[in-house]
């Protein structure tokens, strides 16, 4: 009896081979950011591939937020670079099949983030001092404002996952921050509470200023230690919750 799924199958494994052709052309720069892709027949003749084939190859990199599809008259597959949020959602997916709690990805910052701090130190350029103090600052001087708080907590974290020029870091920092933030709106900190993150903020910041990445790497294990035990004590019901409740 024949399979009616093989052709099926070999279509998708040469979609794949296809997806990964493209992908490989525009990490090379062939094929740069916002330039849109040759013509459907172009590709197919270029490619060696049939048209159901190419489609589905198509279909693979706009779902992994390497094209984007746009629509109308000059519409079509556009050239885009995957950012933070095409890897946030799947692993959010991932977790959430894994019963992940907001507890587990806070233990799982502590180890992460601590590394950025140390390297932020080390390769950090002058400016990014000054930039880092004015934000811990920003904290100190409005502890009864929770949108500065809130805002300057992000840059604060994102910047020193930049400093750490480690992109692997950096992703996942960024991912975990993204997978925190609906939980991190709805926690309203006491003005003292504020103050403490604007102190500890700066602890970091001068570790990092200094050059010291074993007080830098301390200093934000320390801090992020202090947070997850702060929620803890006051919203335990919140780092119990899994990651399929924040979907």
């Amino acid at each position: 009896m024949t399979d009616g799924r093989a052709p099926e199958a070999r279509r998708r494994k040469v979609a794949e081979v296809v997806a990964r052709e493209l992908t490989l052309s525009i990490l090379d720069g062939e094929l740069p950011a916002e330039a849109p892709l040759p013509t459907e027949r172009e590709m197919m003749d270029d490619l060696g591939v049939g048209r159901p084939a190419l489609r589905e190859a198509l279909r693979l990199l706009e779902d992994r937020g390497v094209l984007e599809i746009r629509l109308g008259r000059n519409g079509g597959p556009v050239v885009r670079h995957p950012g933070t949020a095409d890897f946030a959602a799947p692993l959010a997916l991932v977790l959430a099949f894994q019963r992940a709690t907001l507890d587990d990805i806070l233990v799982a910052r502590e180890a992460i983030e601590p590394a950025a701090a140390g390297l932020a130190a080390l390769r950090r350029p002058d400016e990014a001092v000054d930039e880092l103090r004015r934000s811990a600052a920003r904290i100190l001087e409005a502890p009864d404002d929770h949108d500065v708080m809130l805002r300057e907590n992000a840059f604060f974290h994102a910047r020193i996952a930049d400093l750490s020029g480690n992109a692997v870091l950096r992703v996942f920092i960024d991912s975990v921050k993204s997978l925190l933030e609906d939980a991190s709106l709805t926690v309203d900190y006491p003005a003292s509470r504020r103050q403490a993150l604007g102190h500890a903020h700066d602890a970091i910041v001068e570790s990092i200023a200094v050059r010291d990445a074993a007080a830098a790497t301390e200093a934000m294990r320390v801090h992020l230690v202090e947070a997850r035990s702060y929620w803890r004590d006051h919203f335990p019901a919140l780092l119990d919750r899994t990651v399929r409740q924040s979907l």
